[in-house]
């Protein structure tokens, strides 16, 4: 069981999500092999613009920094680390000065990049939904997904996509793919964290993740039922004008009822 919450208000182990992999025919990866993976982190926030030196905030920067330079000093194996941001929401400076800072310190590990989740191709093609006009959960649990997701995100040298919040203490390799972790990767191509405290509705976290883009089932099913679903509602919710009328409006995604609701879709999506 690991604590993820530095807080340790928030107890999570890792767990499979065997819902997506029913009633399909699974086959077995070859143990023995030492697994090929990438690891990625995230911070997405709407006010990254303001007078921040880097991409992160200034009160949260060094415990940013920090984490991110723990995996890469817990994991040479991973054929590179990524820390993705979304250009919308940081400055051209901030980058800089935090790509400066990562090739300052890439002793610890020669494959650390930053890459722009306006990079991917339904970011582009969406760019609403993708936008901080969006509540920015809705939008930090999508593009969690797109991460995961082999057409958005191609590189066929890596089997495994390893995910984790900013806030998920830096695992090892022999932790990320210990025994358990391994035998559930082979039965259903994803593991998630548990949130213990949550309940049998929404039992899964998806602030971490392991997804064996091998396994063609589990990467349609995340295809079709967290990202092409959710953008549809996205769309249809924007073309509805809900998000363009005035807060008093009920079903206008202005609605703080209505907005808090939306900014959970994505999470709920889980089976």
């Amino acid at each position: 069981m690991y604590c993820f919450s530095k807080e340790a208000l928030l107890c999570i182990s890792i767990y499979s999500l065997p819902a997506f992999a029913m009633e399909l025919d699974l086959s077995e990866n070859v143990e023995g092999v030492k697994k090929s993976y990438s690891l990625h982190l995230m911070w997405v926030n709407e006010n990254s613009k303001d007078a921040n030196t880097y991409i992160f905030p200034e009160e949260k920067t060094l415990d940013h920094l920090e984490t991110t330079f723990q995996w890469a000093n817990k994991n040479p194996e991973s054929n590179n680390i990524y820390i993705w941001y979304h250009s919308d929401f940081v400055n051209t400076t901030q980058v800089d000065n935090t790509n400066n800072l990562f090739k300052a310190r890439n002793t610890m590990h020669p494959s650390l990049y930053l890459r722009d989740l306006c990079d991917f191709p339904l970011v582009q093609k969406y760019k609403d939904v993708f936008s901080e006009k969006m509540p920015v959960y809705f939008l930090s649990d999508l593009l969690r997904t797109l991460i995961g997701d082999p057409i958005e995100n191609p590189d066929k040298s890596t089997q495994y996509i390893v995910y984790a919040d900013l806030n998920v203490p830096p695992l090892s390799y022999a932790e990320l793919f210990d025994a358990d972790a391994i035998e559930k990767l082979n039965k259903t191509g994803l593991v998630m964290a548990k949130n213990n405290a949550g309940d049998y509705n929404h039992p899964y976290e998806n602030g971490f993740y392991i997804l064996d883009r091998a396994h063609a089932p589990m990467v349609k099913a995340c295809r079709l039922g967290l990202i092409d679903i959710n953008i549809q509602r996205a769309l249809d919710s924007i073309q509805k004008g809900k998000y363009y009328n005035s807060a008093e409006d009920p079903d206008s995604l202005n609605n703080l009822e209505i907005r808090k609701r939306f900014s959970q879709i994505v999470w709920k999506s889980y089976p």
